[in-house]
């Protein structure tokens, strides 16, 4: 399924091998009629394949069966999810209204024009916001954090600032070329999503995994990284209430996504996971580029810390960082 762009117009090839152009006749235009369409496609981060593919377009008419008004896309995907006759929907955020069609696979890309606020999607591709991770059935990668890129991480999930939401290097697991963080663009509807649990994991092939696991029922993007929210932990120490100490995803610059007992300007005497996002005064531990991320590698606390010398005990820097959630966006049928 593609669409080619002439100094003429437009062809549209669909499932079934017609061929649709702007300028052709109208008998081949009894299928669909598009003006000004473009498109982002979005890829798995287990599978690597195309699941999710996000169409916006100033005028799309095909025939539907079904209209109702809804407060968002992810209820207008719930409706078609729902609905045994539905292939494809269209989404128009300005009128709050859902359109359900029975039309099979139609193909869309990349044309021109990114001013519209209409959304439409193809059922069998609306799979990106459940489709599991391999390391973690049940899970969705959510976000990637990719060492050594010279881009801020909390900007990054937060924000969206520099981040890729297709590259599927950015989505493996594993160390590789990736030159960007990875966001599921899913994050963006998160108080859409019934944020059911996140969890936030530090890779190194090296010294495993650790992580920290969180209830997130009524969270926001920053808000379910919380000590009051831990549900497990592969620290012991963080599951004891009260844990001093710093807590917190902002931190203290440079430093992000900080559990960490005891803060020094140079480092953590008592440090579990600490991402270090640039190089401030003697905040340059590594000495590699930024941002780098450490992670204390055995059930205690790590301690690291710069202070005319380089300490660093029980502590490693992890490959890549990684945040998954469990949500029930599509599970919530109509």
């Amino acid at each position: 399924m593609k669409i080619y762009k002439h100094s003429v117009g437009y062809t549209v090839h669909i499932e079934n091998n017609a061929v649709i152009e702007r300028n052709a006749p109208k008998k081949f235009l009894k299928i669909l009629f598009l003006v000004v369409v473009i498109s982002e496609v979005f890829v798995a981060p287990s599978a690597g394949n195309t699941v999710f593919k996000k169409t916006h377009a100033t005028s799309l008419a095909s025939p539907w069966r079904q209209n109702k008004t809804s407060r968002s896309v992810i209820e207008c995907t719930r409706f078609c999810i729902g609905i045994s006759w539905c292939t494809t929907l269209s989404y128009r955020t300005s009128l709050k209204e859902c359109l359900l069609y029975d039309l099979d696979h139609i193909a869309m890309h990349l044309i021109d024009d990114i001013t519209s606020d209409v959304y439409s999607y193809n059922k069998s591709d609306i799979s990106a916001s459940n489709s599991e991770s391999n390391a973690h059935p049940g899970w969705t990668l959510a976000f990637r954090g990719t060492p050594g890129i010279g881009d801020d991480v909390f900007q990054a999930w937060v924000n969206g600032t520099n981040v890729t939401t297709t590259d599927t290097e950015c989505m493996a697991l594993t160390p590789n070329t990736c030159a960007h963080h990875y966001r599921n663009p899913i994050v963006d509807s998160w108080e859409l999503l019934d944020v059911q649990q996140v969890m936030f994991e530090m890779y190194s092939e090296i010294h495993g995994t650790k992580n920290l696991i969180f209830d997130a029922q009524g969270s926001t993007i920053t808000s379910w990284f919380s000590e009051s929210r831990i549900t497990n932990s592969s620290w012991n120490a963080t599951k004891q209430r009260p844990f001093y100490g710093w807590f917190s995803m902002q931190g203290s610059n440079p430093f992000t996504f900080l559990v960490c007992g005891r803060l020094f300007p140079c480092g953590c005497d008592e440090l579990y996971t600490m991402v270090v996002n640039n190089k401030e005064s003697c905040a340059d531990i590594s000495g590699k580029p930024h941002p780098q991320f450490y992670f204390a590698t055995e059930d205690v606390y790590g301690v690291i810390w710069v202070d005319g010398f380089f300490k660093n005990e029980r502590m490693a820097s992890a490959d890549l960082i990684a945040i998954f959630i469990k949500h029930n966006a599509l599970e919530n049928r109509p």
